[in-house]
């Protein structure tokens, strides 16, 4: 029992570097944040730079945010990039390269990237401070090139439904403690904080949220989900529609012109 007491106080202790590793890390992304723009786009027509996690890896909204986009008489190139199993820390790290890609290969286009990630933040328990912190880092890269950010929160998924092994139960509950993410649906806890983070950028026209929860609540998103966390195809396609005909608002609003 008292090697046993050892071995969980070392795995805490662990545990505990790593959390503090991963605050002095977003700290210093924060302070030394540079970024190179290309010219200023010659027309009206767009490209829709989107970058997330596995939702978006694999090009799984592109063909309904096309249909989406479209259907409102706008036409637009959807580029996506996602990154299984990341984090939104991972997503801005590589949020930069894909944004000065996109610049480079489309300058001629009006940019709008759609950045969306969280879902493994929430689950992770890493605390909606380091969420917020990332995502507002890469809205800020967007805003910074003459681009238009729209968020997607983090959607309604179901933890229950998720097979994980004893460690990662472990690991999760060790980042539940030490990042004091008590809140039963702490994904809407991040949520909320976000948009109370980004509300100032809202009302100026820059940046729009989407409420994946609106689009696919709860009780839709277990019927639509094998897993809990991810859709099937069709669910994807029909949410992803839903989401483009947002961006088309967006970008028809006066705001963005």
């Amino acid at each position: 029992m008292k090697r046993l007491g050892v071995i969980a106080g070392c795995l805490v202790a662990a545990a505990g570097l790593a959390v503090a590793g991963y605050v002095k890390t977003s700290l210093s992304i924060a302070s030394t944040y540079k970024t190179q723009c290309s010219v200023e786009p010659k027309n009206q027509n767009y490209i829709v730079g989107v970058i997330g996690d596995s939702w978006i890896a694999g090009g799984k909204l592109d063909d309904g945010l096309i249909k989406g986009i479209s259907s409102r008489g706008i036409g637009a190139i959807v580029k996506s990039s996602g990154y299984p199993g990341a984090r939104s820390k991972l997503i801005y790290k590589n949020f930069e390269q894909w944004m000065n890609w996109i610049e480079t290969a489309y300058s001629d286009l009006r940019t709008i990237y759609v950045i969306e990630g969280g879902i493994n933040d929430s689950l992770a328990y890493v605390g909606k401070d380091f969420y917020v912190q990332h995502m507002k880092l890469a809205v800020g890269a967007a805003l910074a090139c003459g681009g238009k950010a729209v968020v997607l929160s983090i959607p309604a998924y179901d933890r229950s439904k998720m097979q994980r092994s004893a460690f990662t139960n472990f690991r999760w509950a060790v980042y539940r403690w030490l990042s004091n993410d008590d809140i039963g649906d702490n994904a809407e806890d991040y949520n909320e904080s976000l948009a109370k983070e980004l509300s100032p950028l809202v009302s100026e026209g820059l940046v729009k949220i989407i409420d994946l929860r609106a689009i696919l609540p709860s009780d839709a998103f277990v019927k639509s989900s094998n897993d809990g966390v991810h859709l099937t195809p069709k669910a994807y396609d029909a949410m992803a529609m839903r989401v483009g005909e947002e961006i088309a608002e967006f970008i028809s609003s006066e705001e963005i012109r």
